[in-house]
């Protein structure tokens, strides 16, 4: 059986002292004891400890207050109460303003009920401060996910800032890969549910229709062949929490009917249950499709769109935020270079600039992801380059050339197929092939001559053959 008393440690130079302590409230608390601040110092370094007793009174070059200052600086959530012999008020304040939790006055009076009940009242303090400050930093995590600071992602973060707190249905859209489910999960941390329920996240694309609502409501033994048990859906599972519904623009007709009872009644029935399962979850929907086209055709529930879409977010494509792809990029390839074991891999500038002209039209982020994971694959250096990025020789160019260059290049390119296939379809014959292209036998040979051709090869060809 886990041994859940919280771990303390108690730092005083009369060790005697401490351990009579350490036992009086064994009953209560695991206790450690260190003599010196050295002792102390590795004890926190080494484990976790809830809670420390520190004698304000340590006879060493470090006393009491100290080496106050130095455990939180070590851990600024570790909860300090001091020791003392005596009511001695300078040092009581002096040590509450470094951080000290309370303290605790030495002597015959001090009972162990007392000194139990200020240590969990310390240790209860410290984890629910970790705990809102756990939820802060979530907060902020989910935020700083949406990567970019071009004037669309402000705008996206502080309309994802305004809405999370509103307790409605959101609907976000956009195209495939511009990290709609990020602004689920952000809408869900900076919401206050983070701290009563999970995110869940559904794709509504990858159950049939006989699945799908099994997976959303559960369902209960023998519902079904195969159900050996009762399923928890997910829903249920995102109690108090979030659920995403992912590409809901492809659930069945079927499942839109259920959803929309959901929605309207707060509550549901497993599959093959009569039960009614209340449910609080706060439903986020995504789609790339564009519903309000889908609804004339019957393919989409106009009821459950508007139960859907109390509040709409449209995520911008790549495109137009083209300022954002460096710092994307910059993030990309320190995920994926951790991944595939290239850590402290560079991005040159001009690749994050070739990166920025790039037209990204598919799939936005997802697009640009797997773009860097083929350039980390290629690179054989310490930085990534254009030339690792793409096949096409000019996204590829540190320096893209001018027009007229590109131009030149591109005429000469389809000259020299052009007459290629002239030559095979006629077997290296210049007056047939001539007489095709619509021009004199001269103009070809000179054509021929300007792209290193030789009909001669042809015929040679058709010999051999």
């Amino acid at each position: 059986m886990p041994d859940d008393r919280p771990r303390v440690l108690i730092i005083d130079d009369e060790t005697g002292y401490a351990e009579d302590l350490a036992a009086l409230v064994s009953d209560d608390l695991r206790c450690d004891v260190s003599g010196t601040p050295e002792d102390a110092m590795r004890a926190v370094e080494r484990v976790a400890y809830d809670l420390v007793f520190l004698d304000i009174d340590l006879q060493h070059e470090i006393d009491g207050i100290a080496l106050l200052a130095r455990l939180k600086e070590f851990d600024p959530a570790l909860p300090v109460v001091m020791l003392t012999k005596t009511s001695d008020v300078a040092d009581i304040v002096e040590s509450m303003k470094r951080g000290a939790f309370y303290y605790v006055v030495k002597g015959e009076d001090l009972s162990v009920h007392d000194l139990v009940h200020v240590a969990r009242l310390a240790v209860d303090d410290a984890r629910m401060r970790r705990s809102v400050s756990a939820i802060e930093e979530e907060e902020r995590g989910a935020l700083d996910a949406i990567v970019g600071s071009s004037s669309a992602t402000r705008r996206l973060k502080e309309e994802i800032a305004r809405v999370a707190p509103l307790d409605c249905s959101v609907l976000v859209i956009g195209e495939s890969g511009t990290g709609k489910e990020l602004v689920a999960r952000a809408l869900h941390a900076t919401s206050g549910r983070a701290s009563k329920g999970r995110f869940v996240a559904v794709n509504c694309a990858a159950f049939p229709e006989q699945l799908i609502e099994s997976e959303l409501f559960g369902h209960e033994k023998g519902a079904f062949t195969g159900a050996e048990r009762r399923r928890t859906g997910k829903f249920e599972y995102a109690a108090h929490g979030t659920i995403l519904l992912d590409e809901i623009g492809d659930m069945s007709d079927a499942g839109q009917a259920k959803l929309l009872r959901v929605l309207e009644e707060r509550s549901f029935e497993r599959v093959g249950g009569n039960q009614m399962v209340e449910t609080d979850a706060r439903v986020i929907a995504s789609t790339n499709q564009d519903l309000e086209k889908l609804m004339p055709a019957g393919r989409f529930r106009e009821d459950l769109y508007h139960r859907l879409a109390e509040y709409v977010i449209e995520v911008p494509p790549l495109r137009d935020r083209p300022g954002d792809i460096p710092e994307i990029a910059v993030h990309l390839v320190g995920e994926l270079a951790r991944q595939v074991g290239r850590r402290g891999i560079g991005v040159s500038e001009q690749a994050l600039e070739a990166l920025r002209r790039r037209e990204w039209r598919r799939n936005n982020v997802r697009e640009l992801r797997n773009v860097l994971l083929a350039a980390l694959v290629r690179c054989d250096e310490d930085t990534v380059r254009p030339r690792h990025l793409f096949r096409d020789r000019y996204e590829a160019a540190d320096t893209p050339p001018t027009y007229e260059t590109a131009k030149q290049e591109a005429v000469e390119g389809f000259k020299r197929r052009y007459l290629t296939w002239l030559l095979g379809l006629t077997n290296g014959n210049v007056a047939a092939a001539a007489e095709i292209a619509g021009i004199q036998r001269t103009t070809f040979h000179r054509h021929l001559s300007e792209v290193g051709l030789d009909a001669e090869d042809f015929r040679k060809q058709r010999r051999d053959g």
